[in-house]
């Protein structure tokens, strides 16, 4: 099966989709230090998923 590159664009679409929600919930969790290390460790996911994204994307 080929990818297109419609394919490839919807799917850098929903990866920055979930950077989003990733990073609204980091946001969300900043009151105790078990919250801000969960904060902190959303906010590597987040960035994980957008270098996978710039990288399909060349």
């Amino acid at each position: 099966m080929t990818r297109t590159n419609a394919h490839f664009k919807n799917d850098a679409i929903d990866a920055l989709e979930k950077i989003r929600v990733i990073l609204q919930a980091a946001l969300f969790l900043t009151a105790t230090d078990s919250e801000r290390d969960a904060s902190i460790e959303l906010m590597g996911l987040a960035e994980e998923v957008a270098i996978r994204v710039l990288e399909a994307s060349r």
